[in-house]
């Protein structure tokens, strides 16, 4: 079984100065139970049974101001989450962790021209394994084929700084 719940909010408004303000939130909880076993149809010799339990939850909220002055673009934003994730096999604890993590942003733009315009920025982002990355349950192909997950695996948080120009 999978289930997933999901809410969201989005909220923008044009402030003093100028200055837009954007702000949000998200909440996405994701339940997955399942069940591989295998068996001899004849003497009923059982190979192997698992069954696995993934219970993942995050909280967001992010925060963004910008600005257009003259020809100077200027947005910084802050976004911060929460995530908690638990994972079983066969009743045993595989993973179980809790997580903050704040991820702030920045970007100029420099419009020299309407058709020549400078950008620099920055940003942290973060990607999380799928549910079939982590399961260490086997999953034939076919029969000279099978794929099997790690649970070991950790989501990955990235720092990207950029320069661009566009002609």
């Amino acid at each position: 079984r999978y289930y997933v719940y999901s809410a969201q909010a989005d909220y923008t408004r044009q402030t003093f100065g100028g200055i837009r303000l954007q702000a949000g939130a998200k909440y996405t909880h994701t339940h997955n139970t399942g069940l591989s076993d295998s068996s001899d149809p004849i003497d009923g010799t059982v190979y192997f049974h698992n069954t696995t339990r993934l219970d993942d939850e995050l909280v967001a909220g992010y925060l963004t101001l910008s600005r257009q002055t003259g020809k100077f673009y200027i947005s910084a934003g802050l976004r911060g989450e929460y995530y908690h994730s638990h994972y079983r096999q066969n009743g045993q604890n595989l993973y179980r962790g809790d997580k903050f993590t704040a991820y702030p942003s920045l970007q100029v733009n420099y419009t020299a021209s309407p058709s020549l315009i400078f950008s620099i920025g920055y940003n942290n982002k973060s990607q999380r394994p799928t549910f079939s990355e982590l399961s260490p349950i086997v999953r034939y192909i076919n029969a000279m084929l099978y794929e099997q997950g790690n649970p070991g695996l950790r989501m990955t948080s990235t720092h990207n700084l950029y320069a661009s120009c566009v002609i």
